[in-house]
């Protein structure tokens, strides 16, 4: 609870000491409210809520940015995965809450979403043009750059899949996560940056340097049914 109080303290802090509009300085003085009140109550989970509501209010949701908020909203089973998906968008997704004590980190997730977005052009996937279809036999194939690639897939309880075969992996564990009608696909940042290495046969010093800074990140992208 200490730890929370303290990570509270220091976004509340930043939002209203360092460059502060008036809606900042407000903001800051929410979520550090949000995390005495619940401190009062005895309340960690209560003081999580409101700190996560009130940095919504800034538009910098940190807690939407967390692998495990994903996870909980998520629809995943054998029979959700099958279909065609239409790629999207690069996600980046934190693994720890300790994202909180990481001032500044929507603008962190953002500069590698940009980064990742522009290696991902590279090896085909494009926005509404690019698809993956996963078929009730396990057989699974994705069109880039007009290319169809084929593999297979095996679904596991944990919100992953093995995939084989598909981008130049041999074989490799994802994450996936189905929220209402998108697919969120994520891997180990050195698995994807594996994949596009072998697949557009190109450097991705840019994009490790940039993630060498900030530990505990899935990469990926969301698609639409």
């Amino acid at each position: 609870m200490k730890k929370l109080i303290y990570m509270a303290v220091m976004v509340a802090a930043s939002m209203t000491f360092t460059g502060c509009t008036t809606s900042q300085t407000k903001a800051g003085g929410d979520i550090l409210g949000a995390v005495i009140t619940g401190a009062t109550q005895n309340n960690t989970g209560s003081a999580l809520g409101a700190v996560g509501s009130a940095l919504g209010q800034t538009g910098g949701n940190l807690l939407g940015s967390l692998l495990s908020t994903l996870l909980n909203g998520s629809t995943t089973n054998k029979n959700t995965i099958v279909g065609t998906w239409t790629y999207q968008a690069p996600e980046v997704r934190f693994e720890s809450e300790n994202i909180l004590s990481q001032i500044g980190g929507q603008v962190v997730s953002q500069k590698i979403s940009s980064t990742l977005d522009g290696y991902l052009g590279r090896i085909g996937l494009k926005k509404g043009v690019s698809k993956w279809t996963f078929e009730k036999d396990g057989n699974v194939s994705v069109t880039l750059a007009g290319k169809t690639l084929k593999g297979t897939y095996v679904y596991n309880k944990d919100h992953t899949i093995n995939i084989t075969g598909v981008l130049g992996l041999a074989k490799t564990k994802c994450t996936v996560a189905i929220q209402g009608n998108t697919m969120y696909m994520l891997f180990n940042s050195d698995k994807l940056l594996s994949a596009i290495t072998r697949v557009a046969s190109t450097s991705t010093n840019t994009l490790t340097q940039l993630l060498g800074n900030y530990k505990g990140l899935k990469l990926g992208w969301s698609m639409t049914k």
